[in-house]
């Protein structure tokens, strides 16, 4: 079978249930033009939702293996999605996508309490490469606030440990004073979970102070 030679036959090979979708035509979504991008957004929520979790899968599992390949085009598609998996797998896709046009979407869902934890994690976890933008004076000094207030926010008040855990990791990052004792309080928390997330924090900042807790957690 020859490959199919626009974004309408891969579309209809989506949304051919009976067939499976063969694994040599993932590659066809890297870099899709706009056109492409603009009939794939209109057809997305008629792909069968298996197909949907499916190809997000698929395409965060080959740019691993591959960081020449870009699918952040259809991780901007699938934020529309409103299945829970869809919207991790979207926030994944677009984990370093370097756009600063993509913080409020993502302020927007971790904010969001009507949506899953998975979903205001993945959220609180995509945010972390901004507020290391920030630090680095590549991102507005006003866009990098609001960042690291509303991960402050959400350490405090979201409901979710999970939320909390995610949202200290991508706080890791940040030079703000209230960091370091949340920090310290996670390391000393009787979950390993907690610890761990304390570790990823201590990583990200680099700071020295951090340095024997971690040579003694080796």
């Amino acid at each position: 079978m020859d490959a199919p030679n626009s974004i309408h036959d891969l579309i209809e090979t989506l949304m051919d249930l009976n067939k499976p979708f063969p694994a040599r035509l993932l590659y066809q979504f890297s870099d899709l033009p706009s056109d492409g991008c603009k009939v794939l957004a209109s057809a997305w929520g008629a792909i069968p939702l298996q197909r949907r979790r499916a190809l997000l899968q698929d395409l965060l599992e080959l740019a691993e293996h591959d960081n020449l390949l870009m699918f952040e085009e259809v991780g901007r598609i699938a934020l529309e999605d409103t299945d829970e998996d869809c919207l991790v797998s979207a926030i994944d896709l677009l984990m370093e996508a370097e756009d600063p046009k993509l913080v409020p979407v993502f302020l927007r869902l971790l904010t969001a309490q009507d949506l899953p934890e998975s979903v205001r994690a993945a959220a609180a976890n995509a945010l972390g490469f901004y507020v290391y933008l920030g630090e680095l004076e590549e991102l507005k000094a006003e866009v990098h606030h609001k960042i690291e207030d509303a991960l402050l926010q959400a350490y405090a008040e979201d409901p979710s440990d999970l939320v909390k855990r995610r949202a200290l990791e991508s706080l890791g990052y940040s030079n703000r004073d209230e960091v370091p004792p949340l920090i310290r309080y996670a390391a000393a928390h009787a979950s390993e979970e907690w610890l761990e997330s304390a570790l990823f924090a201590m990583g990200r900042s680099a700071n020295e102070q951090w340095e024997t807790q971690v040579l003694d957690h080796l």
